[in-house]
């Protein structure tokens, strides 16, 4: 989590937290096998595949309701008290 919120504004932020993420659940896989492996997973491969989609259609298609365009972006600052601005 702190490398996706830390990296958040910066190059490849979102990207080196899914490696990180990934590679957590690799090192499962060879530690413990095939059964270890599901027992970590909070949901089958396939609900996390859905989620994920319907996130990504609802975030490109919601501009649409205020009259915007598709993709359209939202910027916006907030003070974490971790992470900081």
């Amino acid at each position: 989590m702190f490398l996706l919120v830390s990296g958040h504004d910066r190059p490849g932020g979102g990207f080196a937290a899914g490696l990180v993420a990934g590679m957590a659940y690799v090192l499962r896989y060879i530690a413990g096998g095939r059964r270890e492996l599901a027992a970590g997973l909070p949901m089958r491969p396939q609900g996390l595949l859905a989620i994920g989609l319907l996130v990504a259609a609802g975030t490109a298609t919601l501009p649409l309701l205020w009259g915007a365009p598709i993709l359209q972006t939202f910027a916006g600052t907030a003070d974490l008290p971790v992470f900081g601005r």
